[in-house]
C-alpha cells in the first residue's frame, strides 16, 4: 500500500503472546494513546488516535476501531474504510478504488464499477481533509 501498510512488532514477555498477530488497521497516531494508557495517564484530548493496548494484550474484542483512516501526502490523498481503499493522486485526478481483500497491490481500479462507494468515500475524504 505504498508505504501505508507497514508492520509493527511488539515484544513484552509475559504480556504479549509470542507469535500472536493482528490484522486491525492501526496508524502512527495510535502510538501516543497507547503509550499514555501503558503509562497510566490520560491521552491528549486533541488526538484521533486509539490505544491498541487491548490488541497487545490479546483482548481483541475490547479493541476500538477507526471508522476509517485518512492520509495526505503532498497532493496525494488516501482513505481506507474496511477493505476499501480510495485514492486521489492529485486534486483533479480520476478517483481510484481498490478492494484490499483481493488486490493488496492496488492493480485493479474498481472506481468505475462502484460509483456509490466512490461517492461515499469521496465525501468522507472531503470531510477528513478539512
Amino acid at each position: 500500500e505504498g508505504g501505508i501498510r507497514v508492520p509493527a512488532i511488539a515484544f513484552w514477555p509475559g504480556r504479549i503472546d509470542a507469535g500472536s498477530s493482528c490484522a486491525e488497521p492501526l496508524a502512527f497516531w495510535d502510538w501516543l494513546p497507547t503509550a499514555c494508557e501503558l503509562a497510566g495517564i490520560s491521552k491528549p484530548e486533541d488526538t484521533d488516535g486509539l490505544s491498541f493496548v487491548p490488541t497487545l494484550l490479546g483482548r481483541t474484542s475490547e479493541q476500538l476501531s477507526h471508522p476509517y483512516l485518512f492520509w495526505k501526502y503532498g497532493k496525494k490523498q488516501a482513505l481506507r474504510r474496511a477493505h476499501w481503499k480510495f485514492v486521489l493522486n492529485a486534486p483533479q485526478a480520476p478517483p481510484e478504488l481498490y478492494d484490499l481483500r483481493t488486490d493488496i497491490g492496488e492493480t485493479n481500479n474498481l472506481a468505475g464499477d462502484n460509483p456509490d462507494i466512490v461517492a461515499e468515500l469521496n465525501l468522507l475524504m472531503t470531510q477528513a481533509s478539512r
